[in-house]
């Protein structure tokens, strides 16, 4: 907020107010527009936040209202004399804006063009970058994404989501031990559930499982419960031989989102603990589920 150009808007905004305030007898009409716009765009000038975004072109939709109905009474007051020729000014300027219109429609066709046009207004606009890299990431262009998320901590190096992705795309590529240190970046910046969850994702791939476990169990303190976090866990406990805890994951995974999976590995935790009418039962649902299942067959 004291960016010489945000200093540069405060100083207009308040001489204009100044200009209208002492004009306000000779033309109340502009003062009462620039009031209403100021009082609709209110709700979204940043005193309450509304997003990560400072501004958007969207929020003058409605508040440009007031300046449209200021212009149309201005044009009724115009002699009759001079209205074919304010006539084809008013056409040209429609024409005008039309394009203008058109022209920022392209901006909106996708994601692509969208976070393209904010990084060629602004190219150290870092959430632009970690939103057009994980759209690289979607096309598997590993390296891409990578170039985005790199330019986003270079802008701003206290930006946890970047160091989230730049993770996931570095547990892509097989460098598990660089995902796991962005991952721990992330936690001391933003411990979030989700960083938790892929830091213990990539401790399980690297065989840490006691540091798997750790991270899953506090990811499932902190967040809504997630299918995957039990599923993993689950597995890890399976694996150690705790079967009444496998039991116990599995069975919370399934009650939030049932699956073959689940449904499968729960049977085969229940043969290990001598269940065999419930291991059988799991199977067949995994069967009904999600068929064919080989490890329910």
């Amino acid at each position: 907020p004291t960016a010489p150009l945000y200093l540069l808007c405060a100083l207009a905004v308040g001489t204009v107010t100044l200009v209208l305030i002492r004009r306000r007898k000779r033309g109340p009409g502009a003062l009462v527009a620039w009031t209403c716009y100021v009082v609709i765009l209110s709700p979204v000038l940043g005193f309450v936040q509304s997003g990560p975004q400072l501004v958007a072109d969207r929020y003058t939709y409605l508040a440009c209202l007031p300046w449209a109905l200021l212009l149309g009474a201005a044009l009724c007051r115009i002699p009759s004399c001079r209205r074919p020729v304010v006539t084809v000014m008013i056409g040209a300027v429609l024409v005008v804006l039309s394009a203008l219109t058109f022209q920022q429609t392209r901006v909106w066709t996708n994601g692509l063009t969208l976070w393209d046009h904010a990084l060629s207004i602004d190219p150290s606009n870092y959430v632009a970058d970690v939103n057009r890299g994980w759209l690289q990431l979607q096309r598997d262009d590993l390296d891409g994404a990578l170039t985005y998320f790199e330019s986003a901590l270079r802008a701003n190096p206290q930006y946890a989501l970047a160091y989230q992705d730049r993770g996931f795309v570095r547990h892509r590529r097989g460098d598990l031990q660089g995902a796991i240190a962005d991952y721990t970046t992330a936690l001391e910046i933003d411990p979030s559930p989700e960083a938790y969850f892929n830091r213990g994702v990539a401790r399980q791939a690297l065989g840490d499982d006691d540091g798997a476990i750790a991270d899953y169990a506090v990811a499932l303190r902190a967040e809504t419960p997630n299918p995957r976090l039990y599923s993993n866990r689950g597995f890890l406990r399976l694996k150690r031989g705790d079967l009444q805890g496998a039991i116990a994951d599995y069975s919370a995974s399934i009650e939030i989102a049932p699956s073959a999976e689940a449904y499968s590995n729960r049977g085969l935790a229940r043969h290990g603990l001598g269940d065999d009418d419930g291991a059988i039962a799991d199977y067949t649902t995994a069967l009904q589920v999600e068929p064919p299942s080989p490890h329910a067959y």
